[in-house]
């Protein structure tokens, strides 16, 4: 098959396993998360990687996350057009050319439309955490945090519930959904003293409670013999609370858990817990909520809830990771396939050989050996640095340049 660019030197067929996906799923991020030593002949700035559908013929969207060029280490979602889990869906990482002009990046628009925050924790401080959405719907402020502490998937952020540590998204159009929902993220929760009744919000909470200006929230409660997580929607301003919980036995302590609340349309809303890619039996079924998610205008809090504006409350106490906030009720097969590719990203794709573009540029360069010059080809594949010895044993370092 013809290369979809003859400026990169490299390329690897990526295998998405089709047994990892739970249903057939359309415009599908999905997480590639490798270290590859093949990488590390790319630039610093991760330009020169991109990815290209099953016919080498269709640019898909990436996001880069994390990028070390030292070691080939790679943290990136890409959009899959069609995501098959009938038969393994095939696409192209292509890498290597060093005079790529052009970053490759897309971040908006690897997230579908339905997508209104998403948030990767990786940033250095409060300031940093963005939303890789087109909505901007960035960290606005924060009280205290520990940044940059291995995650799940990249960094995460640290809570400590005893310094009431949180982060804060201001309010937005796009974070009043009224009908449908559908709140994510990744929990290193540690564990309460038992013994009384804590709860804690998690990682997405519009809620203020005191005020009566409760949106949407997804927290936890221990009542000493065990632990529920809820999941909320207050409707139209009448208190009622829908809630789905998990036993202490099924939620461990000090390990990472993958958290999705979804608030489904229409009326008599039956919300849905789901740990771990698992949707949890509703406790108890028979509560409904209203027919509208109220349309508050709190800001909404990351690690802890709000009672009044401006004073926060149930704090949590643990890493964050991986935050996404929908406007649309996300179905049970996109749920585990999400799960699937988060959790462990080696098993739902495979890597090929590396294979190398015949028709990439080599160089010719001259170098003095015994006096005389020799004509050697340079092909820009290994590095573009490289080293040779004479027969005196010295060594001659060259830098190539494309011309």
């Amino acid at each position: 098959m013809a290369w979809a660019d003859n400026n990169y030197v490299h390329k690897k067929q990526i295998t998405i396993d089709h047994t990892k996906v739970a249903g057939n799923e359309v415009d599908f991020p999905i997480l590639i998360k490798i270290t590859d030593g093949n990488l590390t002949g790319c630039r610093a700035d991760g330009y020169d990687i991109k990815f290209y559908d099953s016919t080498e013929s269709i640019q898909l969207k990436h996001e880069i996350q994390r990028w070390v060029k030292a070691t080939g280490e790679l943290i990136a979602w890409v959009k899959i057009p069609s995501l098959s889990s009938i038969v393994d869906t095939i696409i192209y990482i292509y890498y290597q050319y060093p005079s790529e002009p052009v970053d490759q990046e897309d971040p908006p628009n690897v997230w579908d439309a339905n997508f209104v925050m998403v948030q990767h924790m990786n940033g250095a401080n409060a300031g940093a955490i963005n939303d890789s959405t087109a909505n901007n719907n960035d960290v606005t402020s924060s009280n205290g945090c520990n940044f940059q502490q291995n995650g799940k998937i990249g960094y995460a952020v640290d809570f400590d519930s005893t310094n009431n540590e949180y982060l804060a998204v201001a309010d937005s159009a796009s974070l009043d959904v009224n009908d449908e929902a559908t709140l994510e993220g990744w929990h290193y929760m540690r564990q309460w003293a038992g013994g009384v009744t804590v709860f804690a919000g998690l990682a997405i909470n519009k809620w203020a409670a005191a005020a009566n200006k409760r949106s949407y929230s997804i927290s936890a409660q221990d009542t000493g013999a065990n632990i529920s997580i809820w999941i909320y929607c207050d409707g139209t301003g009448n208190w009622t609370v829908q809630r789905s919980h998990c036993r202490e036995d099924a939620f461990a302590y000090n390990t990472w858990h993958s958290i999705v609340g979804v608030i489904p349309p229409g009326i008599n809303k039956l919300n849905h817990i789901y740990l771990n890619g698992s949707d949890l039996i509703p406790y108890p079924a028979t509560l409904v909520q209203a027919d509208q998610i109220y349309v508050s205008d709190r800001d909404l809090h990351i690690g802890c809830k709000e009672n009044n504006p401006g004073v926060q409350y149930q704090f949590y106490d643990g890493l964050i990771d991986e935050v996404r906030i929908s406007n649309i009720a996300r179905t049970d097969n996109w749920i585990e396939t999400t799960f699937n590719t988060q959790n462990n990203p080696s098993t739902f794709m495979s890597f090929g050989a590396e294979e190398t573009n015949p028709l990439s540029p080599t160089y010719e360069f001259k170098f003095p050996l015994k006096s005389k010059f020799q004509y050697y080809k340079y092909d820009v594949k290994k590095t573009q640095h490289d080293k040779y010895r004479n027969k005196k044993g010295k060594d001659y370092k060259y830098k190539i340049k494309e011309e």
